[in-house]
């Protein structure tokens, strides 16, 4: 029997249960029910609330396997390691040059233009003239296009221009399907996104609607009122303790609640293993040097620099590397070498 998938109808992401689809949908309604007990701030998903509390902890928990370096974001980390690796993925399609990081070529592009047109207030800089003496008016709040009606001024013309319909009463917009007017076409063009559309039934309740814009309303009051989540059959709840009542009747076992995040264990161990990621603790200490780890996996790891074994081998070449890391780095030579031949 193939795995009942439900789809997002806004971004077309997949999930294999409705409480990973209502999860997601707080995305799109901007809900936040999230909140940190330490400052207030509020996000829209658990693990966006656990990666905020490491800036309270100063937990950096991607480490470099080269240099032992860390970070608190795994796209820092990743940044980080083409340092090492001498990567360079982003390319000038002008010159060629490539560039370790986006940012780096986003500057380097600035260099191809050739009429630039600064700020001299605030130096920012611009490729078309109309564009700074638009900009311009930004930093003098003048306002040089008011509306002859009830003189409300703008900064641009296409501002005034779009106000203006507001006082017209000709609604020269019609939509075709149901006939309904308006006087503006972006108005038109919203209308008829739900108009135009099949009827939408909510996947929690089934409840059906005339267009895409009013499940997605309604979906909010399930995501509000539901906010837990069961992960084992999907029943949602109105409170994390009812949820953590009905989590205990798929096991037989206690069940282990990590207090900062509200992840949950079987093994009172394992809670005490991932209990180290919201810390600064590293209660694992290497008997040749000194140094401290997070986990013994990382310990085992370094004792290797102690060591003369080299248990990782090139099946292509036989060297032997002390880490799994470093044999996968030898071995995009090859690769290399492999697209180059052909």
């Amino acid at each position: 029997m193939a795995e009942k998938s439900f789809v997002c109808d806004i971004c077309k992401a997949t999930f294999t249960c409705k409480s990973g689809l209502t999860r997601h949908l707080l995305v799109h309604s901007g809900i936040k029910p999230h909140k940190c007990r330490l400052c207030g701030k509020a996000f829209t998903g658990n693990s966006d609330l656990v990666r905020h509390y490491r800036t309270h902890t100063k937990e950096k928990p991607y480490e470099c396997e080269l240099c032992e370096q860390a970070f608190l974001h795994k796209s820092d980390l990743v940044k980080h390691i083409r340092i090492h690796t001498k990567e360079r993925p982003f390319e000038c399609m002008d010159c060629h040059k490539k560039f370790s990081r986006k940012n780096h070529l986003t500057v380097h592009l600035l260099t191809h233009m050739k009429d630039k047109f600064p700020c001299h207030l605030c130096n920012k800089i611009f490729y078309q003239k109309d564009a700074l003496d638009n900009h311009l008016f930004k930093h003098t709040k003048e306002k040089r296009f008011p509306c002859e009606h009830c003189g409300k001024a703008f900064h641009l013309k296409r501002s005034l221009l779009l106000h203006t319909l507001t006082h017209s009463k000709e609604k020269c917009y019609a939509c075709e399907a149901c006939q309904k007017s308006f006087t503006r076409k972006d108005s038109l063009t919203a209308h008829l996104r739900s108009c135009n559309e099949k009827p939408q039934t909510c996947e929690l309740c089934h409840q059906i609607f005339h267009g895409k814009n009013d499940v997605i309303k309604h979906l909010n009051f399930h995501i509000k009122t539901e906010p837990y989540s069961c992960d084992a059959c999907c029943l949602n709840f109105l409170n994390k303790d009812d949820m953590i009542s009905h989590i205990r009747t798929h096991y037989t076992e206690e069940l282990y609640i990590c207090e900062i995040c509200d992840e949950v264990y079987m093994k009172k161990s394992m809670l005490i293993n991932h209990s180290l990621a919201h810390s600064n603790d590293r209660p694992h200490a290497c008997d040749q040097c000194g140094k401290f780890f997070k986990n013994r996996r990382i310990l085992l790891d370094h004792m290797l620099i102690h060591t003369e074994e080299k248990r990782y081998i090139c099946v292509l070449c036989n060297k032997a590397f002390r880490r799994n890391y470093h044999l996968k780095m030898h071995s995009l030579t090859h690769i290399k070498n492999i697209v180059t031949e052909n």
